[in-house]
C-alpha cells in the first residue's frame, strides 16, 4: 500500500488534496444551483399586486385627465356657509373669510397628484398672503380623529409643510362643491362666489394664472374703500 495514498481504489496523485481538486463527491451544491420555482402561492401573489397597481394607475390618470364624470359647481355660484374643524382643534367659518381670496385644496395623504401640488399651494398662500389670499388644504383621509390627525402631523412634517392650514372635512365641504376627485382646487372670490376650479395636479405657473384675475379683485375693494 502505498503511504502517501492509503485508498487503493483512489487514483488522484499522492498527496493531492480532494478538496482542491473540484471532486463532485467531496463538495457542496454548486454555487450557480437554480432557485426553486415560484409556487402557486407565489403566483396568486405577484398577480394580486400587479392588478392594484394597474388600478391605481388608471384611477390617477382618469383624476389628473378630469375623466371622473365630476361635477365641480359652476364659475359664480354662491359657497354654501360650511364651517370647517381645523387641525390642531379650532375651528374655520367660510363666511369669515368675506373680503379675501379663499384657495381650498381638496386633498388626502395617499394621493400622489395632491402630494405633487401641496408645495405649491402652501408657497403661494404665504407669499400672496398679504394680497389677501387664504389657502386651506381640507382633507379628504376617512379615518378616526385621533388615527387621522396623527398621519396627517407625520405626513406634513415629511414633506414640509408645516405652513399649511388643514380642514378635516366628513364630507360636508365635498359634497357641497361636488369634489369627486383629488385634488380639487376651488377658489373663492372676495364675495365668496365660486371663481375657478380645477381637477388634478397643478404647477405653480398654473396656479398663479388661476388666482391672480381673483386677486385683482381685492385690490379693487380695497381702492374703492379707500378715502
Amino acid at each position: 500500500m502505498d503511504p502517501m495514498n492509503p485508498n487503493p481504489t483512489d487514483d488522484r496523485a499522492p498527496g493531492v488534496d480532494p478538496i482542491q481538486t473540484g471532486d463532485p463527491a467531496t463538495l457542496g451544491p454548486p454555487a450557480s444551483a437554480e432557485a426553486p420555482a415560484p409556487t402557486l402561492a407565489d403566483w396568486k401573489g405577484r398577480a394580486i399586486v400587479l392588478a392594484f397597481a394597474l388600478v391605481a394607475a388608471m384611477l390617477l390618470f382618469q383624476i389628473a385627465s378630469g375623466r371622473l364624470g365630476a361635477k365641480l359647481p359652476a364659475v359664480g355660484t354662491q359657497a354654501a356657509p360650511l364651517e370647517f374643524e381645523m387641525l390642531g382643534g379650532s375651528t374655520l367659518q367660510l363666511a369669515e373669510l368675506r373680503g379675501k381670496v379663499v384657495l381650498l385644496d381638496f386633498w388626502a395623504t395617499w394621493c400622489p397628484p395632491c402630494v405633487e401640488s401641496m408645495p405649491t399651494v402652501e408657497r403661494l398662500g404665504r407669499e400672496l398672503a398679504d394680497q389677501g389670499l387664504v389657502a386651506v388644504a381640507v382633507n379628504r383621509d376617512d379615518l378616526e380623529p385621533e388615527r387621522r390627525e396623527a398621519l396627517i402631523r407625520r405626513f406634513l412634517d415629511k414633506h414640509e409643510l408645516d405652513g399649511l392650514q388643514v380642514a378635516l372635512d366628513d364630507g360636508r365641504a365635498a359634497g357641497a362643491f361636488g369634489v369627486r376627485g383629488l385634488p380639487t382646487l376651488v377658489i373663492l372670490d372676495p364675495e365668496g362666489r365660486v371663481a375657478a376650479t380645477h381637477l388634478g395636479a397643478v404647477d405653480e405657473e398654473t396656479l398663479r394664472e388661476l388666482v391672480k384675475p381673483v386677486l385683482a379683485q381685492v385690490v379693487s375693494v380695497r381702492s374703492d374703500g379707500d378715502p
